[in-house]
Formats: C-alpha cells, structure tokens, sequence
C-alpha cells in the first residue's frame, strides 16, 4: 500500500508519520487479494483555522483508492491522534461494507442463474407414444 502524507496548517513530526503509516497501514488486512501497488492511501491531517470552534481542532482526512474504487473518510477531533483513530475505523467500516455489497451482487447473481436454471415443478411433461 502507497502511502502518501500531507499536512496542512501544521507541522509533522517523524513520530505523527510513524503512526499514520502504522494506523492506515494496518487497512492493508482488508485487501489482501489486491495486489499492494494498486491501492493507494493519500493522507491529508492538519488544523482547522477557521470556524466558530474554539481552540485547536484537527482534521484527518482519507483519500484510499483501490483498484479504481474510490474510498473517503473524514473526522475531526482535539487531538490529531484521535482524529486519526476515528477515519481509519471509519475507513474499515467503509471497505468492510464495500467488501459486503459485492459478495451480495455474487450471491444475488448465482441464486438468479440457478433459478433460470431449474425446471418449474409446476411443467408437465408429455410422455411421448
């Protein structure tokens, strides 16, 4: 998995960047079967300057593409840490529900394919004389 890290309004250290790669790194379970060069995080975290909030507010935000599919998550939080924890469960609850909708598709294909397939037992065959 390609990780690309950007920040906004703020300063990265080595150990911010060691924990995105750890964080968003760890998606790389939810698609094995995709070979790692095609899948491709772009991080964005930073600070929110503007706004009625008050205080510092962190952002984190996730660009994931895999294979052509395009994934996105977004958060805020008060502690850059936390805004990162909460995209990437949110990121894996979008690959997981993803992941879910294409095997319903496979299962709802098949059951239609074996329906056409089957003999109404209904049909009455003539025996011929």
């Amino acid at each position: 998995m390609n990780i690309i890290i950007k920040g906004t309004n703020i300063k990265l250290s080595p150990s911010i960047y060691q924990n995105i790669e750890k964080k968003i790194g760890g998606l790389n379970r939810f698609v094995k079967k995709i070979d790692p060069e095609l899948v491709e995080a772009r991080v964005d975290v930073g600070k929110i300057t503007r706004g009625q909030r008050q205080g510092e507010i962190f952002r984190a935000e996730v660009n994931l593409n895999i294979n052509g599919r395009f994934l996105r998550a977004d958060e805020t939080s008060e502690t850059l840490l936390a805004a990162i924890d909460l995209v990437k469960d949110k990121l894996a609850n979008e690959i997981k529900t993803t992941k879910d909708k294409e095997v319903t598709k496979y299962k709802r294909g098949a059951r239609s394919l074996k329906k056409s397939w089957q003999v109404n037992p209904l049909a009455r065959f003539r025996k011929k004389k």
